[in-house]
């Protein structure tokens, strides 16, 4: 009987030993139906003078989802808000082309259950969960009714690449907009995640390159975009999503007020915890480089900056990628000395799980460090729509669990 205890007490000591040390899935990997589809890199846009009374407005963001779901949620942000900031009510509808929904197809959004909520400065909130199914690529109008208040920072997406509108008043769910104005920004609106159980997300955090700057506008012909367009045909098992976390202007190592925070310091927020992130693809450092700080940063420094953000995504179980910088004849020597050594660096050290390279798929053969005239947008430093359309189908899709026969 003794024996028989004894071996009973060791069995369940070994069984608890083995609960103890298998290990813990990191936080991002945890089952969950949540996959964002949509999201953008909160910018901040400071009122000209101070504290301003702003009227009460309606903000209709149009934006272009990824992957399907059967009900989703939205995020709101005051982030980078320096008052509270109430929000009077918001909805979400099927957009019908330009500033217009489709009929019947507009729903109301709550938050906790109610219509309003007050977000403290530094914040944001997610809804709850909305019953509409969308299919992939969706075109959806997001409607964000702001009441009068005194307010001094709107947290925003400057370089949408999407025309947006802003309307006198209550106008949340209207067929169309009375009295509006455009607008190539998006307002208040952080990410839309879908119940998508299975999928995963792309996380991609960059510049204006990334931000589609140079792209048509209202094509959605951002890299990231062509990147989804892919995945969906690869014939994966699940579906993968694509964020694109872009800010123009952005850099790795310091804040800007036309850049945004720097990529470290709005890493965790902006792409680390997007809901069912599974890849990161860093694509940064041109800005380093091309518009320096006093003192400027050196390539050391950027290296660092970008071994940091492998680092803390690998803390948390997820894939990072690199991507090389793209070439631009906008540089000085020195500089284009740099970005020639960051790239180095990016193709030899090791430290990401893979990289792609961007600046090899849209430079000139003939002079490296120019864009391909037929990539070019223009100013020698964004690609178009085609060199946007070669960066994201020089991506090897087996990296993401697709199939190898679609590298290309």
């Amino acid at each position: 009987m003794f024996r028989k205890t004894l071996s009973r007490k060791r069995t369940l000591l070994l069984a608890v030993v083995a609960v103890v040390c298998a290990p813990l899935r990191p936080f991002a990997q945890q089952a969950s139906p949540w996959v964002g589809t949509w999201a953008n890199g909160p910018d901040a846009f400071p009122e000209p003078s101070g504290s301003q009374t702003a009227a009460a407005t309606t903000f209709r963001n149009v934006v272009y989802t990824s992957i399907a779901g059967t009900g989703l949620r939205i995020k709101l942000t005051n982030e980078l808000g320096l008052d509270p900031l109430l929000i009077g009510g918001a909805s979400i509808a099927s957009n019908a082309g330009g500033g217009a929904i489709m009929a019947g197809t507009a729903l109301p959004v709550t938050f906790a259950g109610q219509p309003s909520v007050t977000l403290p400065p530094g914040t944001a909130v997610i809804s709850d969960p909305v019953a509409m199914t969308i299919p992939a690529f969706s075109s959806l109008s997001v409607d964000v009714y702001v009441p009068q208040q005194t307010v001094r920072t709107w947290t925003f997406h400057q370089v949408a690449s999407s025309t947006n509108y802003q309307a006198p008043g209550d106008q949340l769910g209207a067929t169309t907009l009375s009295g509006s104005t455009t607008s190539t920004s998006w307002y208040l609106l952080k990410t839309i995640d879908v119940e998508a159980p299975g999928a995963v997300a792309v996380v991609t955090i960059g510049d204006s390159i990334t931000d589609g700057q140079g792209s048509t506008q209202d094509a959605n012909h951002r890299w990231p975009d062509y990147l989804a367009a892919r995945l969906a045909t690869a014939g994966g098992t699940s579906p993968i999503a694509v964020l694109n976390a872009g800010i123009a202007g952005n850099h790795i190592l310091n804040s800007s007020a036309n850049g945004g925070l720097n990529t470290l310091a709005r890493l965790d927020r902006d792409a680390l915890t997007q809901s069912g992130a599974k890849y990161v693809i860093i694509f940064e450092g041109i800005n380093d480089i091309f518009k320096p700080t006093t003192p400027p940063a050196t390539v050391a420094q950027i290296t660092a900056g970008l071994a940091q953000v492998v680092a803390r995504g690998h803390e948390l179980g997820l894939t990072v990628y690199g991507a090389t910088i793209t070439p631009t004849d906008r540089l000085s020597s020195a500089e284009q000395q740099m970005r020639t050594a960051v790239n180095q660096w990016i193709r030899t050290s090791g430290v990401y799980d893979g990289y792609f390279d961007f600046d090899l798929v849209v430079q000139n053969p003939a002079n490296p460090i120019q864009l391909l005239r037929a990539y070019d947008s223009g100013d020698h430093l964004h690609p178009n729509d085609a060199g946007y359309s070669a960066m994201a189908s020089s991506i090897n899709l087996a990296l993401f669990g697709g199939s190898s026969a679609n590298v290309r």
